[in-house]
């Protein structure tokens, strides 16, 4: 009995040490537009434990030169070691690189070795001979060698298993798979022909199924992600790491990148609805543990569970405002942030100070019985978004009747347009918003009001 128990014991760590342990990671060249200090910084208010490095990103911090392991000072590599030790994100992988001889592999991997880099990464296409030298010298300072790939031949999957096939154990495939679908690879074939070879993946989903579709974050588009999570998991061994890598510079980077992270979570969790989607009563859950303003519909955006509200508008009669009518209690924090700019399209905002309650109102051009109106949240800091308000309508400017109200409402990105039916419609010429609540900053913002029946 012993002996069966025992046994089964065996197979069972046996069972659990033969799966993958995917972990997610983000590569630094999505966050170019900052530093590296900035990246790592951006990385751990997104939800992202693990970073992969790239050559060149200026270092920032107080530190000169970039991440170039070629080019960086002992000194300063003494201070980005020291700077890493003390973050709350760690660099596992560094790349996309390349070394060619002997003293450019001992320089690669030595500064591997001193940050604690456990993965470097080089182009596809590398000479089997560099590559022997680079797995050896590699392999001695305990640093794992992965094949990227960008759309070359040398980069489809039956060219990388041939590679390969001829480098040994310590060289494994670290393909993008979004390049992978663009080039017109099947990502998920590509998947179960290098089975059992990864080290990593750059991860990013497609906007759609053929070539130069932009990126989107994952789950929200073409790609069928669950069936790659899940054909990793099952035959592969060790850590391998599931790199988000958005190459657009997009207004909703961020916010795509949170997603990202958020789905791989949820796919981990088992939280995913059976379309491989996140599930919307999923989302707030999968930031508990996340240090960030507001964050947990950054994702409704990203992956598709916002209405579309610019096109729900289009469908409707806009009310012409007169544009001399616009009021507020209180004048702007500058001179484009007045009150005409809270009628104004997204480019604008109407930012003033925040005592407790304000207001804006403006005149329709005629007489009229709005049933939806919009509001959108500004540029930044969510803080000083609206949050509690009440509409009222007015046939004479003095008499007022309460048409909506609204509490507790959250724009959950930047940028937000959403729009609410009114409840109580009335004939008015006047229509005025007074707030009151924002969302705890000392200045309340917003644009894009606007009336339609």
């Amino acid at each position: 009995m012993k002996n069966t128990l025992f046994a089964a014991a065996v197979a069972a760590v046996a069972v659990q040490a033969s799966a993958a342990d995917l972990e997610l990671s983000l590569q630094a060249y999505t966050f170019r537009d900052r530093s590296f200090v900035e990246t790592v910084e951006t990385a751990a208010r997104l939800g992202y434990k693990n970073i992969e490095a790239y050559p060149g990103q200026r270092l920032g911090g107080g530190m000169p030169g970039s991440t170039d392991y070629n080019s960086i000072r002992l000194e300063t590599l003494a201070q980005l070691k020291a700077y890493l030790a003390k973050a709350h994100v760690k660099v596992v992988s560094y790349g996309v690189t390349g070394a060619n001889g002997e003293a450019q592999w001992r320089r690669l991997t030595a500064f591997c070795k001193e940050l604690g880099i456990g993965l470097v990464q080089v182009e596809v296409g590398i000479s089997p001979e560099n590559l022997r030298l680079g797995a050896k010298i590699a392999g001695e300072a305990g640093v794992r060698i992965g094949l990227h790939n960008h759309r070359q031949p040398a980069g489809r999957p039956e060219a990388v298993l041939k590679a390969l096939e001829a480098a040994g154990p310590t060289v494994g495939a670290s393909s993008d798979i979004g390049h992978w679908q663009n080039s017109g690879v099947d990502p998920v074939a590509g998947v179960k022909l290098l089975k059992g070879r990864f080290f990593s993946i750059h991860a990013i989903d497609a906007s759609g199924p053929k070539a130069g579709n932009k990126d989107v974050a994952l789950g929200s588009g073409v790609i069928d992600l669950v069936t790659i999570m899940n054909e990793l998991k099952k035959n592969e061994k060790g850590t391998v790491y599931i790199t988000v890598e958005d190459e657009w510079q997009h207004d909703d980077l961020e916010s795509a990148v949170a997603a990202s992270a958020r789905w791989f979570n949820a796919w981990k969790r088992g939280e995913l609805a059976p379309d491989g989607r996140v599930r919307a009563d999923a989302i707030a859950g999968l930031w508990k543990d996340v240090d960030a303003a507001n964050p947990s519909g950054w994702d409704a955006k990203a992956l598709g569970l916002v209405d579309d509200i610019a096109q729900r508008v289009s469908q409707m009669r806009a009310i012409g405002l007169d544009k001399s009518s616009f009021k507020s209690d209180e004048k702007g924090m500058a001179p484009n942030e007045n009150v005409d700019a809270a009628f104004a399209g997204e480019g604008r905002k109407f930012c003033r100070p925040w005592k407790g309650m304000g207001y804006v109102s403006c005149d329709a051009t005629f007489l009229v019985a709005a049933n939806y109106y919009t509001i959108s949240s500004a540029n930044d800091d969510p803080s000083r978004d609206p949050v509690t308000w009440v509409l009222y309508g007015s046939k004479d400017g003095h008499s007022w009747v309460e048409l909506d109200r609204r509490d507790n409402v959250k724009f959950t990105m930047r940028h937000q347009l959403r729009g609410f039916q009114i409840k109580n419609p009335q004939m008015s010429r006047t229509y005025k918003i007074v707030f009151h609540k924002n969302n705890g900053g000392d200045l309340i913002q917003f644009s894009r009001v606007a009336f339609y029946e």
